[in-house]
């Protein structure tokens, strides 16, 4: 991801442009839909995870390194569930 959106500046492959748009103007949809959606930058992080990040200490290096099972770990905290009501009318069953 060497390519920034010209607009929102984020990263992107020069092969996810939007079409038509060339190599040397190019345009991205992904992110901004070409400018048209700005969003806010976010905040910076708090400064334990800062260190964990940037960090040189063994702690930091391992977080580094496992930083993808911490996020999968992580990733199902945040589900929520919503029952499906159109379902209690179908009558009993399941």
């Amino acid at each position: 991801m060497d390519v920034q959106c010209p607009k929102c500046k984020s990263f992107h492959w020069i092969d996810e442009r939007s079409h038509p748009s060339s190599k040397r103007a190019h345009k991205f949809e992904s992110c901004c839909k070409k400018g048209d959606v700005v969003l806010q930058s976010l905040p910076d992080p708090p400064d334990i995870l800062k260190e964990l990040l940037s960090g040189e200490n063994a702690e930091s290096r391992h977080f580094r390194k496992h930083i993808r099972e911490y996020n999968s770990t992580l990733s199902f905290t945040f589900l929520k569930y919503s029952p499906d009501q159109r379902v209690a009318h179908l009558g009993p069953g399941i």
